[in-house]
């Protein structure tokens, strides 16, 4: 088991290796997208919703572009870790990748979301 520091789980210290950029697989057994490798474009972070007034919680979500359709997914950073090289070559990217790359993302529509949602330019 690896070390953890101050108590914390292992899957939040393996999020610290995500980084705007970088490849990364969806590893939430629940999300409809499990197991898939994609894109962060940005990490934001947001104040999740559902919490007694008092209490401020504040989560880092990413923009996620997956490989294999291009579509882009609004994704916890809890539930994203850091690709292998493996994953990476077995989910590559397809020609429909690069649909809506002239498109900028607007960071203002980014919300808190609980698991992957998928995000919209409207």
């Amino acid at each position: 088991m690896p070390k953890t520091n101050n108590n914390k789980s292992p899957c939040k210290r393996t999020n610290s290796l995500i980084r705007k950029g970088g490849i990364a697989v969806v590893n939430n057994l629940d999300d409809a997208i499990y197991n898939r490798v994609g894109k962060v474009l940005e990490i934001v972070e947001r104040e999740a919703s559902g919490y007694p007034l008092e209490v401020r919680f504040y989560e880092k979500i990413a923009v996620f572009k997956l490989h294999y359709n291009g579509q882009l997914y609004m994704v916890p950073l809890a539930h994203l870790r850091k690709a292998t090289n493996e994953e990476k070559r077995a989910d590559p990217r397809e020609s429909n990748y690069w649909r809506n790359s002239e498109q900028s993302i607007n960071l203002s529509k980014v919300f808190w979301v609980e698991r992957p949602t998928t995000y919209s330019f409207y």
